[in-house]
């Protein structure tokens, strides 16, 4: 079973002592200790997320334009030869064409486990002097160092099919990383008990403590729940307007449909929304289709961005941003209530904020 489940703890993978699958232990000690090794049942994980789930499509354009591109070379392109294939192709019987779609539609799940596997094989994290190490790969082996005097945080990501596997995605924010979406990956898809645990540790390796990692998050005003509709369903009824106004009841239709359905999205996004702060952490969460979750120590704060647009001005609401030198530089509290975004910059740092407020000293 994975981890939390009966009759096995949530941490059966993440004792540095524990054996290797040769039957070793791996080093221990303040040289090296092993903080996870990824199980073989987690590449099953991979369907659930889109970039994986796409790969045949990647890899059906990738030997198309292979082919069209030698064939071209070696004059084997022509306008007539193209034609003739288009006819052959046109001219398969329509069960032919469903027969090549479901075949398509089946090998997703199994090429997305396939290039997972070749990509995270194997995958490990140590804990070294000074360092956090993530080795993966089974073609080319690759190890990333990650010091760790650079790290500011983490970032928990994961999409609706993920979170209802209770799967997560751990990276580190990382000053002065290049390409840290890929680099600073902690561990790839995982179980969320593994994730949040591997979280604390590498925070409180940083800072001493891990309270960042489970704190529970601050839910934002209800008035942000009607932004987040609007502009979940905004896009169609616009469009829908446009349909309208060409006379194309087919698209009004569709447009509408998909109005109705992106209601429940925008919903889903005002749940997501909080956040949370202790005496050495900030974390904020937004997002839905790929929700993120970025824990950042408060010292990782360099600069304040308070937005307000005349819509939030009405509702009282404003978006705090938190420039950051790690990650992707910046942490964004969207719609929060305004008040509450001034308290929450001014605790963490009281004398840039309290000078810009009005009688407040």
């Amino acid at each position: 079973g994975e981890p939390g489940g009966p009759g096995e703890p949530v941490g059966a993978d993440l004792v540095g002592s524990a054996p290797g699958r040769d039957g070793t232990r791996p080093p221990t000690g303040p040289a090296a200790a092993q903080l996870v090794r990824a199980r073989r049942k987690w590449y099953l994980y991979a369907p659930l997320s889109g970039a994986y789930l796409l790969t045949p499509f990647a890899l059906i354009g990738s030997v198309l334009g292979g082919v069209y591109n030698l064939g071209d070379d070696f004059g084997l392109i022509t306008q007539r030869r193209v034609e003739s294939i288009g006819r052959q192709v046109s001219g398969l019987p329509l069960v032919a064409g469903f027969g090549a779609l479901a075949v398509l539609l089946l090998a997703m799940p199994v090429a997305s486990v396939v290039v997972f596997a070749l990509f995270n094989w194997d995958f490990t994290l140590t804990s070294r002097a000074g360092a956090i190490v993530a080795e993966r790969g089974l073609l080319t082996r690759r190890s990333v160092t990650l010091e760790r005097r650079r790290i500011r945080g983490v970032e928990l990501v994961d999409n609706p099919m993920e979170r209802l596997a209770g799967v997560v995605r751990l990276r580190a924010l990382v000053t002065g990383l290049a390409d840290a979406a890929h680099r600073g990956t902690l561990l790839p898809a995982s179980p969320s008990p593994v994730a949040v645990q591997i979280a604390g540790r590498v925070l409180g390796a940083v800072s001493g403590s891990a309270a960042g990692a489970t704190a529970p998050l601050v839910r934002h005003p209800k008035a942000a729940r009607g932004r987040r509709v609007v502009r979940a369903v905004g896009p169609q009824l616009a469009a829908a307007v446009l349909a309208v106004l060409a006379g194309q009841r087919w698209a009004l239709v569709v447009c509408l449909i998909l109005a109705v359905l992106a209601v429940p999205l925008g919903l889903d996004r005002y749940r997501q929304l909080g956040h949370a702060l202790d005496e050495v952490h900030l974390a904020v969460r937004s997002g839905s289709l790929r929700r993120r979750l970025v824990i950042v120590e408060r010292r990782a704060v360099v600069g304040w961005q308070l937005r307000q647009t005349v819509f939030q001005r009405r509702l009282g609401l404003a978006t705090l941003v938190a420039a950051v030198g790690a990650g992707d530089g910046e942490v964004t509290a969207m719609d929060m209530a305004a008040t509450d975004a001034v308290a929450l910059a001014r605790q963490i740092t009281p004398g840039w904020v309290a000078p810009f407020q009005d009688g407040t000293g």
